[in-house]
């Protein structure tokens, strides 16, 4: 996978055929162990979830901006992971005195995710999760009153760029395009839209070969560079005949247990 800057908002995207055919290989694999549980809900489910439910989906994907470790292990306890997401429902945050305070209190004790340990007087520019959740609770454009507005006027809006570009405005600097495309697949809302994680470009890395000067940070934080290589991918997709956002639980799942390299060393055999 070859990635060539011809300015800040157009790149091409050049994935090689014998790339174009591992893809379709592991695809063809690894397909059918993909299912609800792995996040991969119908296109349109989340139409139909209580505003809750879809709290939770932007609580968790607050807890693995920095690795899913953390949280998995939390979700490995299940007491204590009911009684995280129970503190964090959104009815018992919206009133909450010293709320700051409950979140990172709250956090500390249950660990979801990795927290950046900085000396108390140092002021960083890069807020830690529970700030950046209340940031995310204070901005009126997504929670108002005590209630999630973040979808409000969507329901009509059938094009899924369309919807993400307005909910990457409406979060402000709360998420950026790896986030808010791993919401909307884990709600239904988008079925061609990938969540390119440090897992997901390692693969590309080792086994695709993305360029070596093309970093994690450089393509989550520049849109035009996110979509151009979703659009190749969706290509292939197209031609295998599945959508990007199952290919996207493939390979994120797969690469927990090694099923990538398995296959990688199994097609290099053959």
């Amino acid at each position: 996978m070859q990635i060539v800057r011809i300015s800040r908002n157009d790149w091409k995207v050049k994935i090689t055929e014998d790339d174009k055919d591992k893809i379709r290989f592991i695809a063809r694999e690894l397909k059918d162990v993909i299912d609800e549980n792995d996040g991969l809900k119908p296109f349109g489910y989340w139409k139909s979830m209580k505003s809750e439910e879809i709290w939770q989906h932007i609580i968790i994907q607050f807890c693995v901006m920095r690795g899913t470790n953390a949280w998995d292990k939390l979700k490995e306890k299940k007491v204590e992971y009911r009684e995280f997401l129970e503190k964090m429902k959104l009815e018992n945050l919206v009133n909450k005195e010293n709320r700051i305070g409950f979140l990172r209190e709250t956090f500390r004790k249950y660990k979801p995710t990795i927290l950046v340990k900085k000396p108390e007087k140092e002021t960083s520019p890069h807020p830690d999760i529970p700030d950046r959740i209340e940031q995310f609770l204070n901005n009126k454009n997504a929670v108002k009153e005590g209630k999630l507005i973040l979808f409000d006027g969507l329901d009509s809006l059938t094009n899924e760029n369309e919807i993400r570009d307005i909910l990457l405005r409406r979060c402000g600097s709360s998420f950026k395009m790896k986030s808010i495309s791993d919401f909307m697949i884990s709600i239904g809302a988008a079925k061609n839209f990938i969540a390119l994680d440090t897992r997901i470009i390692g693969l590309f890395k080792k086994y695709f070969h993305l360029n070596g000067d093309v970093n994690l940070t450089s393509i989550q934080s520049n849109k035009s560079l996110y979509k151009a290589i979703e659009k190749e991918l969706m290509e292939i997709c197209a031609n295998i005949g599945i959508n990007l956002s199952t290919l996207d639980r493939i390979l994120f799942r797969s690469s927990e247990i090694s099923a990538i390299d398995y296959l990688m060393e199994k097609i290099s055999i053959n």
